[in-house]
């Protein structure tokens, strides 16, 4: 196939479903992501946090055997996941990809501040216990806390390969729409950075899904399962 530009093929896609490969179009949009593969058969993107953006437009997913050195693979349709199920990788639960398209709100008088160091062991305590990741994220300023009365409320922010999460609202916090605000402060965020405000939700984080309903994101047809090798 002809080379073609990261816009070209961001035309192409946004045209096939610009809900379910808008976290691949913003992949494609950021300064240092590579095109390993576009074709007819499929688009394999490598993001600046070296995950492989990928989906199938056949039943046929052969296509990314040349890939499958990737430790975390994006996959987007059922015919991908099964390829790399077949091939050695590993998934939890498939996601919903829940897309924002409406304009700014521009919020105000909310305590939402970049979290530092002070913060990352209390926060890993509340996310799986991934100190290592939740620290990276802080040092790279890409997680905010929410605070009332000077106490940290909640946080969230971006993950490495550019989508939100990691929004937890502490216990004694919750049912106060703490997770409501954060949520919209981080889609302003990524409006004012010029990119698009997604997220990955698991299937069974019922909560999580009402909560993007309410904000008014719009829902993919097409699963995502994020798959690795160990």
């Amino acid at each position: 196939m002809r080379f073609v530009l990261n816009d070209e093929i961001i035309g192409m896609l946004a045209a096939r479903d610009h809900i379910a490969y808008a976290d691949i179009i913003d992949t494609l949009g950021m300064e240092g992501s590579e095109v390993l593969h576009f074709s007819e058969s499929g688009i394999a993107v490598l993001n600046p946090s070296s995950t492989l953006m990928a989906a199938s437009f056949s039943s046929d997913a052969s296509w990314i055997e040349p890939f499958l050195d990737a430790r975390l693979i994006a996959a987007h349709g059922i015919e991908l996941y099964g390829y790399l199920q077949e091939n050695g990788y590993r998934v939890e639960e498939p996601c919903f990809l829940y897309v924002y398209e409406g304009n700014a709100f521009n919020d105000t008088g909310y305590d939402i501040r970049l979290l530092d160091m002070e913060y990352a062991e209390k926060a890993a305590s509340f996310y799986h216990d991934e100190l290592g990741y939740i620290s990276s994220r802080i040092a790279a300023g890409r997680l905010w806390g929410i605070f009332t009365g000077g106490e940290l409320a909640g946080f969230g922010g971006f993950h490495e390969e550019g989508a939100m999460g990691m929004l937890e609202i502490l216990p004694d916090f919750r049912r106060h729409s703490f997770g409501e605000r954060l949520e919209r402060f981080l889609i302003d965020k990524a409006i004012e950075e010029g990119r698009t405000a997604y997220c990955n939700v698991y299937v069974s984080n019922a909560a999580s899904s009402s909560l993007q309903r309410k904000l008014g994101l719009a829902c993919s047809a097409i699963m995502t399962w994020w798959m690795w090798k160990e």
